[in-house]
């Protein structure tokens, strides 16, 4: 069961993300903490901090979820909730507001800010592994062949993950494509989320095994945003998954 989440924003001029916060849960409740990218963001690209959260250097406490995060799940009311679960691959009758909120990013079309979790990391014959799930990015403005091919993929196909450094709108981009396993195949299938390109970014660094898979493909009418979910599974990496210094607590401890 996922634990923790973090908040990321955009700067609309730069389209850089930030970091900006961690939402945790426990036995005793809710609890929402700012971390060190949100200082980064206010000081490179002015970001103000959320009215719910009033202060960068508070913990803030809640026996419920926060509305701030419980208003960007879809409604269990709506008619298309139950297709909307199953695109994103969840169990209508346990679906998880944690697992909610990662797998959906916790969209809202009227803001710059995204949910997402850290890896889920587990053991296979004494190997420890990594796996992150996320959909992929910059389908809806991949080439018309490139969305004909991704709506092709089946559940389980293997994917290449790759640099693209020379991708005038972010150097550090991840980009997926077809192993091409047949000839001609050879199709730009989307990106990496830019707050896991980080990540992923570290372990293609090293000796590090990555193998990435596609999950799910949902057809029309899913959202663009939804439309493909892949699965990275990470072997063999050396270090902390989210230990750098943008995701530092700003959270200061108060004394019994």
């Amino acid at each position: 069961m996922i634990s923790e989440l973090y908040l990321a924003w955009q700067d609309a001029h730069s389209r850089r993300w930030f970091v900006i916060g961690k939402l945790g849960r426990s036995s005793r409740g809710f609890t929402f903490e700012y971390l060190r990218g949100a200082t980064d963001a206010e000081s490179i690209a002015g970001f103000q901090v959320l009215m719910p959260f009033p202060r960068f250097d508070w913990l803030y406490e809640s026996n419920d979820l926060f509305p701030f995060f419980k208003t960007r799940m879809m409604s269990a009311s709506r008619p298309d909730y139950r297709e909307y679960m199953e695109w994103l691959g969840l169990d209508l009758r346990d679906a998880d507001p944690f697992e909610v909120l990662s797998r959906s990013e916790a969209l809202h079309a009227t803001d710059r800010f995204r949910v997402y979790s850290g890896p889920v990391n587990r053991v296979h014959g004494g190997q420890p592994y990594s796996i992150f799930r996320f959909p992929l990015h910059g389908l809806r403005h991949a080439t018309p062949s490139s969305q004909e091919r991704a709506l092709s993929l089946r559940a389980n196909e293997s994917l290449l993950l790759m640099r693209d450094s020379q991708n005038p709108q972010d150097r550090q981009a991840l980009a997926f494509r077809t192993s091409e396993t047949e000839d001609q195949d050879l199709y730009l299938m989307g990106y990496c989320p830019r707050y896991y390109a980080s990540e992923l970014g570290r372990a293609l660094d090293q000796p590090a095994d990555i193998s990435v898979y596609v999950e799910r493909v949902n057809p029309e009418p899913a959202p663009w945003n939804i439309r493909v979910i892949v699965r990275a599974e990470v072997k063999g990496f050396a270090g902390a998954w989210m230990s750098s210094s943008e995701y530092e607590s700003l959270a200061v401890p108060v004394s019994a």
